[in-house]
């Protein structure tokens, strides 16, 4: 009798250990590496890090992710041990990464790449400056050269930044939001005043999944997508509350999108010049198009911004604000890069997508009157005729452009091509407000803001990017 007991006390044991080992395996077996171009400790980490979590842990996994950027972590990308890469973009040509990674077709992230330096830029230098980017970006080596930019590369953003204080380098091209930079990168950025002046490509990040996972690949999918779509949305808007004890409220049209980094600058500047001069203030999107429209009917009292030029003028005499808020080039963007171009004129075969009622954009169609066009209603839909394929260029204001690009999602690349004009822009009041010019415009010198760094700084904030 105790010889059996002990014989089933002992077999117990031996299946607990068994039972115990095989669970440790299968531990190990569900264990999920995910490679990240980012130090680890910096937001970009981080944040991917919650995502992938949010996705795989349900699954059934647990996830370990690494730095692609340290010795270890090059060694698991370099010997086909990751699991997954966290975001990667799209290259022209061969990728050796696909021929064991396939890339799914739902973006992570927008990125945004822009021209940083210490001193305001003008566009036409680029063609004779030195430019330093860091180099495992591969492929924007290829694209810069494409775009008539002399490129050099880096190793580390050590390197690149050192460069730059070295003067080695006259530029920097950056992504807006460098999430992938550590503190230390930070700082040294902050030191050289290095700053995006503005944006030459824009496009998605996308997950890479191993594919031996090929099989995981439709429930991947699907919580990917329900993960980024629940956090897919703007930082909501600081609004001052209309309740100030003001009598009078002056209503401005603005045709930057509300929820864009540049009518969120834009309220903000002139909410606090009216405010100081006894009034309360509102601002809301109209299309262009429509402004004197609604001039006309009195509805508005003012635009946030329209150009000053001699040549362009507008439908309705409204009284400028003597103050120059920032200098606007008109841009020509476009989603082939080896598209043919004459001094920045479309060939008489493209299709030129404007913005209904953007004077300056209607101006120069009608000095080429052998274009095509398509005409959009907003910059939103401007980017989303390039995006899909509709038209073959987008012309508008940069900043229009900017303000849309941070509020939509497009993952496809969208090129810079070049500026056609620039134009200086201030803001203008109805007649009946005429008064209010001088006072207004004293308000604004003192109260300076810098286009284009504060669309980029707000726009930053406004990331779409997986948040937890």
């Amino acid at each position: 009798m105790f010889y059996t007991l002990s014989y089933r006390v002992l077999l117990v044991l031996v299946l607990c250990v068994v039972g115990a080992s095989v669970m440790a395996n299968n531990s190990v077996n569900k264990l999920f590496t995910v490679g990240c171009f980012a130090e680890k400790g910096t937001d970009y980490f981080s944040i991917l890090n919650s995502m992938y979590k949010a996705v795989l842990e349900p699954m059934g996994y647990q996830v370990k992710f690494v730095s692609t950027l340290t010795v270890s972590g090059k060694k698991f990308s370099q010997n086909g041990k990751l699991d997954a890469v966290c975001a990667a973009f799209k290259v022209t040509g061969e990728d050796v990464r696909l021929k064991t990674m396939i890339m799914l077709p739902i973006a992570v992230a927008v990125t945004r790449f822009s021209v940083w330096s210490d001193r305001n830029i003008d566009h036409s230098v680029l063609s004779k400056a030195k430019v330093g980017f860091q180099d495992q970006v591969t492929f924007l080596h290829n694209d810069l050269n494409l775009m008539g930019i002399n490129a050099k590369s880096y190793e580390t953003a050590d390197a690149l930044l050192s460069a730059y204080e070295t003067h080695e380098v006259d530029y920097v091209v950056m992504t807006e939001t460098p999430l992938g930079f550590s503190k230390k990168h930070h700082d040294k950025v902050k030191a050289l005043g290095l700053k995006p002046k503005f944006r030459i490509l824009q496009m998605g990040a996308y997950p890479l999944l191993n594919k031996k996972h090929q099989g995981l690949m439709p429930e991947f999918m699907r919580r990917l997508e329900a993960v980024t779509a629940r956090d897919d949305n703007m930082n909501p808007i600081e609004l001052v509350s209309s309740d100030t004890g003001f009598t009078k409220t002056i209503t401005f049209a603005c045709s930057l999108k509300e929820n864009g980094a540049g009518f969120h600058v834009l309220d903000k500047l002139y909410r606090g010049a009216f405010n100081a001069l006894g009034f309360n203030f509102a601002m809301k999107y109209i299309p262009a198009a429509r402004i004197d429209y609604e001039l006309i009917s009195g509805s508005i009292d003012g635009v946030c911004l329209r150009m000053t030029s001699k040549t362009v003028k507008p439908d309705y005499n409204l009284v400028a604000v003597n103050h120059i808020i920032t200098s606007a080039p008109l841009q020509l963007w476009s989603h082939n890069i080896q598209e043919i171009m004459d001094e920045y004129v479309p060939i008489d075969q493209s299709v030129l997508a404007y913005v209904r009622g953007v004077k300056a954009a209607e101006s120069f169609v009608e000095k080429h009157p052998n274009l095509k066009t398509l005409k959009a209603n907003d910059a939103d839909q401007l980017l989303k005729y390039i995006a899909g394929r509709r038209a073959d260029y987008a012309l508008d204001f940069d900043l229009s452009l900017m303000s849309s690009m941070n509020n939509i999602k497009l993952f496809d690349r969208l090129y810079y091509v070049g500026q056609i004009d620039e134009y200086k822009m201030r803001p203008y009041l109805a007649p009946e407000f005429a008064h209010l010019s001088q006072p207004m415009a004293e308000y604004l010198t003192q109260h300076k803001v810098n286009f284009p760094e504060q669309i980029f700084e707000e726009g930053s904030k406004m990331a779409v990017f997986y948040r937890q």
